[in-house]
């Protein structure tokens, strides 16, 4: 960084004929009849607002979005495969033909069941039937009919039985073509021809995920996931999206976006589950992979990034900044003056006091005059500010991000903080420092800025 004059002169002390001394740091009020204007050199940073785009690189693993395990739910020999392993399948396609023998022929034992019981049936009703015009004419009793009516209906009873065993028999027979029940990839098989399978076995016959959308599964510690939820709306505008890198550095073309973050924390871990979905057109994402997306929780309008060298803690573990404060061109007299009249004894008698005030306004005046009339008229003077209550979001690559307690276009000391921390109190008259900046401003822009973004969550 080129460096230049002062900006605030110190040529102005000639004019003043030895009745104004400049000291390079002066913490002490004046003692004497000789007022004391104090000026430290300080190199400053200053702030401009940008747009801070706030994202974490959290470990990821790669899930299908569909996972179908293929198990047969009859048992027997199968007798052939029908796909292709590592390919993919459509909904209702066959996958495997179980040997259907045994189950036609159950399947054709109900259906002769349920003729019987209909023919059984027809008989009863038929018998019941002229039961009821014999029993008008006394010709039998009201037991016989009552049994020829009750014979009847178990015969239909009967009759619904057999239809149930026949539908029984029907899902059997068709459980034996074994499809796949979703859309998706299927890899090998873990059976051939000839291979004897159960119902309900532990084992599946082949696996079926679907690939396209893919879900990535984030680990993040529910400490971080808290304080995120927390700061959503309030430090940073939400605006999520998830981004993927290859090993290779190159960018994934499609963006994902967050479906759902789990309420339950790993009792092992302490860490909670933030899932995305991605399009997977061609299945470049595969399940069981172990990725590190970049997630983007959102922006913060016009930060304002202060070096971390400028920023300080005091003993109570508060932010502190001391910034260099132009005076206005029209308060100038004002100022200057009341901070001269601040260092000089105070005199207690009327006559006293207002000699102390025609002295600090001429002196005043000549410092002024003198500065408009050295090649640095266009400057203004500065002084220090001591700022308190600076409040800090988080860190990034030498940089804080300040959302409080300092403002946009403010200059920020970095340099020369040494000889500040031993004043008393900067913000009071009697202590004032003004400042002589010996460099150009150093400052940050929003290509910088971006970059620094990017290289802190490779």
């Amino acid at each position: 960084m080129k460096f230049r004059k002062a900006l605030f002169p110190f040529t102005f002390a000639l004019a003043l004929g030895g009745s104004l001394l400049l000291t390079g740091c002066d913490n002490n009020p004046a003692n004497s009849n000789q007022a004391k204007l104090s000026t430290v050199n300080v190199q400053v940073f200053e702030t401009n607002p940008l747009n801070y785009t706030v994202k974490v690189a959290l470990p990821a693993r790669v899930v299908a979005s569909q996972i179908a395990e293929i198990r047969p739910q009859v048992g027997g020999i199968i007798l052939k495969r029908e796909f292709a392993e590592s390919s993919n399948v459509t909904e209702g396609q066959s996958l495997y033909q179980i040997d259907p023998a045994i189950y036609q022929a159950n399947y054709d034992s109900a259906m002769a069941s349920v003729a019987s019981a209909e023919a059984s049936a027809k008989i009863a009703h038929l018998t019941m039937n002229r039961y009821k015009d014999l029993l008008k004419t006394k010709s039998i009793s009201q037991q016989e009919f009552d049994k020829a009516a009750a014979d009847a209906m178990q015969a239909d009873a009967s009759v619904l039985v057999a239809k149930a065993n026949l539908n029984t028999a029907k899902v059997n027979l068709g459980y034996t073509k074994v499809y796949s029940p979703i859309d998706g990839y299927i890899g090998k098989s873990n059976v051939t021809e000839g291979a004897l399978v159960s119902a309900g076995q532990s084992t599946a016959m082949a696996i079926v995920q679907k690939l396209d959308p893919i879900y990535i599964d984030m680990t993040q510690t529910a400490t971080i996931f808290e304080k995120n939820e927390k700061e959503r709306n309030q430090i940073y505008v939400p605006n999520e999206k998830v981004e993927i890198f290859f090993n290779d550095s190159r960018k994934y073309e499609y963006d994902g976006h967050i479906i759902f973050s789990d309420k339950n924390v790993n009792e092992t871990t302490g860490t909670v589950i933030l899932r995305a979905q991605f399009p997977n057109p061609n299945a470049e994402i595969l399940p069981g992979m172990f990725l590190k997306p970049l997630l983007t929780l959102g922006n913060i309008e016009n930060a304002i990034l202060v070096p971390q060298k400028g920023i300080t803690s005091d003993a109570a573990g508060n932010y502190t900044a001391i910034v260099a404060i132009p005076v206005p061109a029209d308060q100038e007299l004002t100022f200057i003056k009341e901070t001269l009249l601040a260092r000089l004894p105070k005199q207690d008698s009327e006559s006293g006091m207002k000699e102390n005030e025609q002295k600090a306004e001429q002196e005043a005046l000549a410092i002024i005059k003198a500065h408009k009339e050295s090649d640095k008229k266009d400057t203004p003077f500065y002084y220090f500010e001591k700022r308190n209550d600076v409040k800090v979001y988080a860190g990034i690559s030498g940089y804080w991000i300040v959302t409080s307690g300092i403002n946009a276009g403010e200059k920020v000391v970095i340099s020369g903080l040494l000889n500040l921390s031993s004043i008393p109190n900067l913000n009071t008259p009697v202590y004032r420092t003004f400042a002589n900046i010996v460099a150009d401003p150093q400052s940050l822009t929003q290509e910088q800025l971006d970059t620094l973004i990017e290289n802190s969550v490779k």
